[in-house]
């Protein structure tokens, strides 16, 4: 899978900013720290992604797309995100 320009790591720091502006959690994090983060986890995502496939039932792993392994990772996080 391709991984993302800066510019396109830049815009979504910018729409989670946006949407942690609307939420009334405090957050203590400056700007300016939500690059390095959004890095880290990218590099993260990279570093751990044969981990993650090698977690995914046989037939899952085996017939979806990286794109639908993307995206099953991203639902279920936002859902315990949700569940918090």
């Amino acid at each position: 899978m391709a991984e993302p320009t800066q510019a396109q790591l830049d815009e979504a720091m910018a729409e989670l900013m946006r949407e942690l502006s609307t939420t009334g959690d405090p957050c203590s994090v400056r700007k300016n720290h939500w690059g390095p983060a959004a890095e880290a986890t990218r590099a993260w995502i990279a570093a751990n992604s044969a981990s993650y496939n090698a977690a995914l039932p046989v037939n899952v792993r085996n017939n979806a797309t990286a794109k639908q392994k993307t995206l099953l990772f991203v639902k279920v996080a936002l859902e315990r995100f949700k569940a918090s």
